[in-house]
């Protein structure tokens, strides 16, 4: 007895520290690790007051700019894009209609189709860097592109 505490009661306290040092620490690590994987700092909403044209290119590669009605519903549909990923390498990109946004910033946002979803490429005007790329899913945004995007 140690203090008038059995010794099965120290192992029963020593064991209950080393369990949660065991289980407690991986857990600051995965959410150390998941923060610095995580794809959530890719896709960030934009507001329309920050957008000053969103133009739309299709497939015959005439451009058109949307109405602040179309504009304000594809700004909606792109702000609600879930999940993201970033991709290094775009393979199987299809031909189709972009929409591109052109920020008050003077940086400008590419949507286009990619497989059964759309890639987004992030373009920087004050640096001279290649565009940060990612892929998002957003089924009213993918079926606008798909469809041709003129046929609502």
């Amino acid at each position: 007895m140690i203090f008038g505490i059995s010794y099965a009661e120290w192992i029963g306290y020593i064991v209950v520290v080393v369990l949660v040092i065991v289980f407690g620490l991986p857990n600051a690590w995965v959410k150390r690790l998941e923060k610095y994987y995580s794809s959530d700092h890719l896709h960030r909403a934009v507001s329309p007051d920050e957008v000053d044209a969103v133009i739309l290119r299709d497939s015959d590669g005439n451009e058109r700019a949307l109405e602040s009605g179309e504009r304000e519903r594809i700004i909606d549909l792109f702000n609600a894009a879930k999940p993201v990923q970033k991709i290094e390498s775009l393979a199987n990109t299809q031909q189709g209609p972009l929409l591109r946004m052109v920020r008050t910033d003077g940086n400008s946002l590419v949507i286009a189709p990619y497989r059964n979803d759309f890639v987004v490429s992030c373009f920087n005007a004050k640096k001279n860097d290649r565009p940060i790329t990612y892929w998002a899913k957003q089924d009213a945004l993918t079926e606008f592109l798909h469809r041709g995007a003129g046929n609502d």
